[in-house]
């Protein structure tokens, strides 16, 4: 075969392989170090994602910056990579740092119109007038999300310096895959130890088909970036032992006339086992992803015609995955795959969830909504039937252009196009051996680049800073822009300086925020433990709900939803106060409750200001708008048009649709109140509240019946409305009976609750039926002794003439009820003689 000429930039392998090798100098070993630490932490701290993970990642990247700029300064003979195809990501920064930026209110207008639009109406229900506001509608997110960005280019611009050497590079895949068998070892371990929803014990909610990860289809991605990493590293091992030939997959295991080391042995072995576990995963998506990733590389090999024999490996590992699967059993993914025509049948498929996307984008087509603002601004134009927001595009790409406009995706796009072209022409130009690695990052970030049409994987830290890392090897690897001179030194230490103030400056409130999410998460638990409960709670669980809201918005002071949740748990509160938390007590009214106007009027002040944080959170304007329609007595428009627009911003919350439900009934458009009312159900509320706001706070009763369905607690609600009502005696008899006859059946059940069981003992006495009572009120107290039906059980004995058994029960009573006032009083009265 006669020899290519010598490319420009390429490097020959004889120069390569007889030039001395300079030990790499102290200060990138640190970097290695910190960088490789990073990629190990984040897979295994469920992606990165957790608040904590933002502390470590502010602080080592701190660290990473700071020995970037060292290296920078004091290795001046050493050179410093910066790839010109970087600039794309440097115009991306500096289209988020300028979403950040309050703009005046005339450009915002010319730039964003619907930006300014959302700006202007939350000024103008907070009282205050806009002179100038961000390009981000959620500035906190894009905030956040600019910390992780920045720190996505740092380790760019690191890994393309000190990879560019082979050993460092083939350590940085090694690393990279042997992280992945670390994964790949814990997520099989859940999977054997038969976990339902929890990883390590400490995470609980995830799909344990993913840990450690908190999703299955991020664990995938990760593991194909992993086996990319893997693949790359036989491949260099292999033509550093290779002289003149081209490179055959066989070369991969056999060693070329010695035994293939351990780590060697090691890594093909994963090539099989991170294939059966990205199908064990049942991520549909992971195995498209991985077949793609193949088949990229084999294409890419072919070109370069540096290495045979590719597609008989990718079918032997292919082959070898699938005997695995059939031996460990096939349901899992037969039903995940399933899944995508259940989700077309539902009519809520990723093509319904990419084309209001597509609407969102275009609402703010120049520079975006705010880079990690999808959660917030997307509801708006959500269309789906379903419970619940989306939070992601389900597509990155289009994610990208709702977050960050056409500027924004222009940037993106070509930064992928200059990484995709540098790739692929240096493994065709260059005869270097270790730049066959390059095979191994085509292969990871094909993978991640094609499962992105369907996820979003690249915002969670563990894929994305990974990915990252990969390609800024790659690049350096690639790139001719390198050199020991002030020319590239300056730059590089620049921009390391400037990430290093970024980071350093989000740490603290990293720290503040760990702490914030914290008090949150305990408070919801709670919450949810009241809603459980039937929504009243007890004096002690208000308190914390209200100590640690409290705690978590002044932890993080511009998160809209810790500032809302503090309100709101302010607000609720003092309501149940008033009621002495007794579920059983009449709905508090300014005309009963004067006193609570004060907290309404504090609560409506506080949802104002987290308007001025989002102006599209749509529960503060739905909840404050009915906190001034109902208690500070606004029976103008503006408080229903809060209540609509909070609807509009937020079609899904379930707060938002029993709001627009309550005004729309009070407009007396009641067909729409019904049909908003069955919409609230579909969405996720409890049905316990709407029959409360129809049966309750809007005294319509009759209108609730469609959703009270065979629940007693739900009939007993407008039972006890219709009761009151003279001209509702015939829903009142039709309700009880409901009532009764599920009451009946609920006490018929050997574990019928204390709360069934009084109430069915009570209509017997009031029948007269003493003696069903009295049993009744056994069974009460074989199970519960210290129960306070006790007392009625007193009365009735008194009622069937047993005194001196009444007075044994009173006196029990009094022995687990000191002071019951009622107890003492009767039992007087029987020792005075004033009983049967």
């Amino acid at each position: 075969m006669t020899p290519r000429p010598h490319r420009p930039g390429a490097e020959p392998t004889s120069a390569t392989q007889s030039a001395p090798r300079v030990p790499a100098p102290r200060i990138d070993q640190i970097l290695e170090a910190l960088i490789l630490g990073l990629l190990l932490y984040m897979p295994l701290a469920f992606g990165g994602v957790m608040p904590l993970s933002r502390v470590v990642l502010a602080a080592v990247g701190c660290l990473i910056a700071a020995c970037f700029a060292v290296r920078c300064v004091s290795e001046t003979d050493r050179e410093v990579s910066t790839p010109r195809a970087m600039l794309p990501i440097a115009g991306l920064l500096a289209l988020v740092g300028l979403q950040l930026v309050d703009l005046p209110a005339g450009l915002l207008g010319t730039v964003s119109p619907r930006a300014a639009e959302l700006w202007t109406q939350a000024a103008d229900a907070a009282g205050r007038t806009l002179p100038a506001a961000p390009l981000s509608v959620y500035p906190h997110a894009t905030a956040l999300q600019l910390d992780v960005l920045v720190l996505a280019a740092l380790l760019m611009l690191t890994a393309a310096t000190v990879y560019r050497d082979r050993a460092a590079f083939k350590r940085l895949l090694a690393g990279v895959a042997l992280i992945g068998v670390a994964v790949v070892l814990v997520n099989l371990g859940h999977l054997v130890s038969g976990e339902d929803r929890s990883i390590y014990g400490v995470f609980d909610g995830g799909a344990t088909s993913g840990a450690p990860f908190a999703s299955y289809s991020h664990f995938s991605e990760f593991v194909n970036l992993a086996l990319g990493c893997a693949l790359g590293y036989l491949l260099v091992t292999a033509s550093g032992r290779v002289s003149g030939r081209t490179l055959d997959v066989r070369d991969l295991v056999s060693g070329v006339g010695r035994k293939p080391s351990r780590l060697e042995r090691a890594l093909t072995g994963f090539l099989l086992l991170g294939a059966v576990a990205i199908v064990l995963s049942t991520s549909r998506n992971g195995l498209i992803s991985m077949v793609f990733a193949a088949a990229v590389t084999s294409a890419a090999m072919q070109y370069s015609r540096r290495v045979d024999g590719v597609g008989w490996s990718i079918a032997g590992i292919g082959l070898g995955a699938t005997v695995v699967l059939l031996l460990l059993g096939v349901d899992p993914v037969i039903e995940r795959f399933e899944a995508i025509s259940a989700e077309g049948a539902g009519g809520n498929t990723r093509l319904d969830l990419i084309r209001d996307s597509a609407a969102m984008a275009m609402a703010f087509a120049a520079a975006g909504a705010g880079l990690g603002t999808f959660a917030l601004a997307f509801p708006g134009f959500d269309t789906a039937q379903r419970p619940g927001t989306a939070e992601h595009a389900e597509n990155q790409y289009m994610e990208v252009l709702a977050e960050l406009g056409l500027v924004g995706a222009l940037l993106a796009a070509t930064f992928l196009v200059l990484l995709s072209v540098r790739l692929v022409r240096r493994t065709r130009e260059s005869r270097n051996p270790a730049d066959l690695g390059v095979f191994g990052v085509v292969f990871g970030l094909a993978a991640v680049g094609f499962h992105s049409l369907t996820d979003f994987g690249l915002v969670i830290p563990g894929v994305g800073l990974t990915a990252a890392t990969l390609a800024g090897a790659g690049l350096g690897r690639c790139s001719r822009d390198h050199s020991s001179s002030l020319a590239r030194r300056v730059p590089a230490m620049a921009a390391a300086v400037l990430a290093l103030g970024v980071l350093g400056t989000s740490l603290p409130p990293a720290v503040h925020s760990s702490g914030a999410w914290d008090h949150f998460v305990y408070a919801e638990r709670v919450r949810e433990e009241v809603e459980r409960a039937g929504g009243v709670g007890t004096e002690a669980q208000h308190r914390t709900l209200v100590e640690h809201t409290g705690l978590a918005a002044a932890g993080e002071a511009t998160n809209a939803e810790y500032r809302f949740r503090s309100a709101l748990a302010r607000w609720t509160g003092a309501v149940a106060g008033a009621q002495g938390f007794d579920p059983e007590a009449e709905p508090v009214t300014p005309l009963t409750h004067p006193e609570l106007v004060d907290a309404a009027t504090a609560a409506v002040e506080e949802l104002r200001e987290v308007l001025l944080l989002a102006p599209t959170h749509g529960p503060s304007w739905s909840v404050a708008g009915q906190l001034r329609r109902i208690w500070l007595d606004d029976q103008g428009e503006e408080a229903g048009r809060w209540i609509l627009r909070g609807r509009e911003l937020a079609p899904h919350h379930p707060a938002t649709a029993l709001a627009s439900a309550f005004e729309l009934m009070r407009q007396e458009r009641e067909d729409e109140g019904v049909l908003e009312l069955e919409r609230a159900v579909r969405v996720g509320a409890a049905r316990r509240d709407v029959v409360d706001l129809l049966a309750v706070s809007l005294q319509r009763p009759r209108l609730a019946l469609p959703f009270v369905e065979r629940d007693l607690t739900l009939t007993g609600r407008p039972l006890d409305v219709v009761r009151g009502l003279e001209d509702e005696a015939a829903l009142a008899e039709d309700l009880s009976e409901r009532f009764e006859a599920l009451l009946l059946a609920a006490c018929a059940r050997p574990d019928a609750s204390e709360g069934d069981l009084q109430r069915l003992a009570g209509i017997e006495r009031g029948r007269g039926n003493l003696e069903e009572a009295a049993e009744l009120y056994r069974r009460i107290l074989s199970v519960n002794p210290a129960s306070r039906a006790r007392l009625d059980y007193a009365r009735i004995l008194v009622d069937l003439g047993d005194v001196r058994g009444a007075r044994r029960e009173l006196q029990d009573v009094l022995d687990f009820n000191p002071g019951l006032g009622a107890a003492t009083r009767l039992l007087e009265e029987l020792e005075a003689g004033g009983g049967r």
